[in-house]
């Protein structure tokens, strides 16, 4: 008898523990002592989490692409040019050349932003840069050693031709503008970058 009586006794102190215990538990997390002391300590220690740590890394990722993309299309040129050129007339072969170099660096995986806002500007740049290279490579001629125009016989021969070559090749490069000005704006903006 008296030993189921001592066992009686400490599984009833084991009970009390256990429901002081959960009472303990369940009040710290209700008032978030625990979170708030490990955000405390993580604060005056400096430690960050693993996710924290991966937000940083790829932010710092995407400023050096956006950086990148920068030095390969800088806004003097080539996207001045863009800006304000009327295809219609003679242009420099280092326009495509460059267009065509960002666009073969696109292909590459490590050239992706991890931002998804960011990929898909990027996406549609890359997209216009590649109209506009298909675009040049298929309607303009060389007329010399680096200088590239629709040919001028078809403004008078094929005035159809010649002004949907002018249209498509303006349009891609409205295209291409757009997408870089909003590319420079919005990673700017969530990368703080220069």
């Amino acid at each position: 008898m008296v030993r189921s009586a001592g066992r009686m006794e400490v599984a009833v102190i084991i009970a009390i523990i256990g429901v002081i215990g959960t009472w303990i538990i369940a009040a710290n997390n209700l008032f978030g002592l625990k979170d708030r002391a490990v955000g405390y300590l993580r604060q005056k220690l400096a430690v960050e989490t693993m996710e924290e740590e991966i937000y940083k890394r790829h932010v710092e990722s995407d400023r050096e692409l956006l950086s990148e993309i920068r030095k390969m299309i800088p806004s003097d040129y080539p996207i001045s040019m863009l800006r304000e050129y009327d295809f219609g007339g003679p242009y420099s072969d280092e326009l495509p050349k460059l267009l065509r170099q960002f666009v073969r660096e696109c292909e590459k995986p490590e050239f992706e932003f991890h931002d998804t806002e960011l990929e898909q500007i990027r996406k549609e740049l890359e997209d216009a840069a590649r109209r506009f290279t298909r675009i040049s490579g298929k309607r303009g001629f060389y007329i010399d050693n680096d200088t590239v125009r629709i040919p001028k016989e078809w403004h008078h021969e094929r005035p159809d031709k010649w002004h949907e070559a002018r249209n498509n090749l303006n349009s891609a490069a409205d295209d291409i503008i757009e997408s870089y000005d909003e590319l420079i704006r919005t990673g700017r903006k969530k990368l703080g970058a220069k």
